[in-house]
């Protein structure tokens, strides 16, 4: 309906109609194009905001979003940043708020604007997430299943890796191994759920990875290029190479714009791709990952490269951290599907449908007797989103014909071994670059 016609309707019939909107675009260039809409949306905003909100994205979806921007505001506040070992009360009202449609129509105006702006962040990751994979394995278009299973595991992803962050101390030396699990309990609802919290965490990982190899090729090039015009202004090759700390051992025509500033200063900053073993860059990943979607984004979406160099180096101090290897619950707390496969009892498929069994879930496990965080779905499926996807696509696949083929955890031959790679100060060595140096180690 035009604005201008809507504006002639009385305040009742007004509400009504901006309250079957579909988006929150359709809503603000509703109320932006009329005074009189304005004022009738003002009266009762923010039941109309709710139900937007809930025709966008489901009554489910909403509450997880609800929840993930009531934590993002814990973000930005320092006094959150303790040693306490589990969620604090507020983080549990938070959690049984989740279904509770009155807790929404409390929401301040400024958290539903930020619920909206965080929506377009999550909508950007699900297209990033959903184009990928379609451009590597190909199929027919999204289904609204699909749709809502990526929704609600980067919903949940975010509000996971908050907490993640918000139960570690500033210094990051310990780590909170009690939340994911415990959350996991809490949250979801079904292992296939925690599965698809998985997916997305190892797709971030992925992306992360990417950034870093970018970065470390930038600076290789750009050491090259700064030696290469040191030597073109008459300088001494051999008096031009660079020690192991990044340090060019000439004090004449030595480029110091870059290396002093990001490099000799901090150490922490060099982990991100310098050690031979490159174990810190594991960390750092793991770690980055916590920093939430809003951070990623802006991190994915860089083309700046001094921006990129920056944003590495403010957040490096804080990469000295305990982590683990992995984000898997040491809990099982689906005992009912876990005893069902333990005594070999396959699990039915009922349709595809965001609250029924996840059809890739029970083609990897109905044939294997173990509860689902040991299962071999590590890393081959999850790399492939194997939780997401409906019958449809699966069978075009051609995944579930055959069964789930075993598959040896944590060795798979799609998987990087980072540590085998060479490191920067490797690649420089062989290069002539940097001058070897027995008596420098990282800690």
């Amino acid at each position: 309906m035009e604005p201008a016609l809507l504006a002639t309707l009385p305040a009742e019939l007004i509400c009504a109609i901006l309250s079957s909107l579909a988006s929150a675009d359709d809503l603000l260039s509703m109320i932006l194009a009329s005074k009189q809409i304005y004022e009738s949306f003002k009266s009762t905003r923010k039941s109309i905001l709710l139900a937007v909100a809930q025709n966008s994205l489901g009554a489910h979806i909403l509450a997880d979003g609800l929840i993930t921007v009531r934590y993002l505001k814990k973000r930005s506040d320092d006094s959150v940043f303790t040693t306490r070992r589990h969620p604090t009360p507020l983080d549990q009202n938070i959690l049984k708020d989740r279904n509770d449609t009155s807790t929404s129509l409390r929401l301040p105006l400024t958290e539903w604007i930020l619920f909206f702006q965080y929506q377009r962040v999550v909508e950007d990751f699900v297209h990033d997430y959903a184009s990928r994979q379609l451009v590597k394995y190909g199929g027919p278009p999204l289904s609204t299943t699909e749709l809502y299973r990526l929704r609600r595991a980067f919903y949940r992803y975010d509000t996971f890796q908050t907490i993640n962050l918000l139960t570690m101390d500033m210094r990051g030396s310990e780590r909170n191994m009690v939340v994911w699990p415990a959350l996991l309990t809490e949250y979801a609802t079904s292992p296939w759920e925690v599965e698809e919290v998985m997916c997305v965490h190892q797709y971030v990982i992925e992306r992360l990875e990417e950034v870093l190899d970018q970065v470390e090729t930038e600076y290789i090039e750009s050491v090259v290029a700064s030696t290469q015009a040191t030597a073109s202004l008459g300088g001494d090759p051999d008096e031009t190479r660079w020690h192991s700390k990044g340090v060019a051992t000439s004090s004449r025509d030595h480029p110091s714009h870059f290396y002093e500033t990001d490099i000799e200063h901090d150490e922490d900053a060099r982990s991100f791709f310098w050690t031979s073993e490159k174990r810190y860059q594991i960390l750092n990943t793991e770690y980055l990952s916590t920093f939430g979607l809003r951070f990623l984004r802006r991190l994915f979406h860089l083309t700046d490269k001094r921006t990129r160099r920056a944003i590495v180096a403010e957040n490096s101090g804080l990469l000295a951290c305990t982590l683990a290897d992995a984000l898997l619950p040491s809990v099982n707390p689906f005992k009912q599907e876990k005893q069902d496969l333990e005594e070999g009892k396959p699990l039915d498929f009922e349709g595809d449908a965001p609250d029924k069994r996840n059809l890739g879930w029970l083609w990897a496990n109905q044939y294997l007797p173990t509860p689902y965080y040991a299962s071999p779905c590590d890393f081959d499926f999850r790399s492939w989103g194997y939780v997401f996807w409906d019958r449809p696509r699966l069978e075009y696949l051609n995944v579930i014909k055959e069964p789930c083929p075993r598959v040896d955890r944590n060795r798979s031959p799609q998987k990087r071994d980072r540590g085998r790679e060479k490191s920067v100060e490797e690649k420089l060595r062989e290069m002539n670059i940097i001058e070897e140096r027995t008596d420098f180690q990282f800690y």
